[in-house]
């Protein structure tokens, strides 16, 4: 009931202009994350504000991409068809292949979201191949939509784009040329504390032993540093993402980078709990290698690591 009065209280205030417009929708200073989440009933004061902010944007390309990018946050997929069927064609077109500062489009933004219904709405409005775009960074949309850990979205976004899931799942992107299992790895997962947070990395975990299962990209394949999925989970102190890599997977627990370092002396340099390097030890991880694994623990005063060798 307390809730329900907050929000209440809330959107009065919004009408009598004491909340700004900001914090509704994209959270502002104060906040991490948009006020519209909170309830329907503020979500559908923020729609109604964005869509009216469509209507009345005229020239401002940048602008008009801003808007309906937090338009396509809210998750309302009908006020997004509506605004992008009374834009012109030239118009929506150039809203279409926009990048932002970020180096994303609008498809970017609905495939990283796991708005399936969105997707379906946003390419629809497409003449020619923008949706199977990459991002500026190089990622492109299988990449994006596995980091929601359903891979029937990876595949329903595969098939918009025409290509062969082959193709698309071996590609590379990012200034370090990372694979899908190098995105996967490193990805820190989303959520609350406690059941919220282990439920995540069980499906992160189902998501990586899918794409492994397709055996399209290889286990121990390196980015330009190197560096395989397994020194970036380590590296992160993802426990089941490592136990999934080299027991689901097979990948080598010796492999160096291109400085001669194992994924155990990632633990140590990272400062990472002892948990990921007991996974490491207990399957046949070498504790001396090019660069002294203790030396690098000491030297970054990873105290729990040194005790624990």
């Amino acid at each position: 009931e307390i809730v329900e009065m907050m929000f209440s209280k809330t959107i009065e205030e919004m009408e009598k202009k004491e909340v700004n417009e900001d914090d509704l929708i994209h959270g502002g200073r104060r906040m991490r994350q948009p006020l519209f989440g909170r309830s329907e009933e503020m979500k559908k004061k923020a729609v109604e504000i964005l869509e009216a902010k469509m209507k009345n944007v005229k020239d401002d390309n940048e602008k008009s991409q801003t808007t309906m990018m937090m338009l396509i946050r809210t998750g309302e997929e009908g006020a997004v068809e509506r605004v992008l069927n009374k834009m012109e064609e030239k118009k929506r077109g150039e809203l279409m292949k926009r990048m932002n500062r970020g180096g994303v489009t609008v498809n970017h933004m609905c495939v990283r979201m796991g708005k399936k219904e969105m997707m379906k709405v946003v390419k629809k409005q497409q003449q020619g191949d923008e949706f199977g775009e990459k991002t500026k960074s190089g990622w492109n949309v299988a990449h994006l939509a596995s980091l929601n850990n359903e891979p029937e979205t990876v595949m329903e976004v595969i098939e918009m784009v025409g290509k062969k899931k082959e193709e698309m799942m071996k590609e590379k992107g990012g200034r370090r040329g990372w694979n899908i299992l190098h995105l996967l790895a490193s990805q820190e997962r989303e959520g609350g504390g406690g059941g919220e947070k282990e439920e995540e990395e069980k499906k992160a975990v189902e998501m990586m032993k899918w794409v492994m299962g397709m055996k399209i990209v290889g286990i121990d394949e390196k980015d330009e540093e190197g560096q395989t999925a397994l020194h970036l989970g380590s590296k992160t102190g993802r426990v089941e993402i490592v136990k999934c890599l080299v027991d689901d997977g097979g990948a080598n627990v010796n492999i160096e980078d291109n400085e001669g370092k194992t994924a155990l002396a990632m633990v140590a340099e990272s400062g990472q709990s002892f948990d990921v390097a007991e996974v490491l030890l207990n399957r046949g991880a070498i504790v001396s290698s090019k660069s002294s694994i203790l030396a690098v623990a000491i030297n970054k005063g990873n105290v729990e690591f040194v005790k624990s060798l």
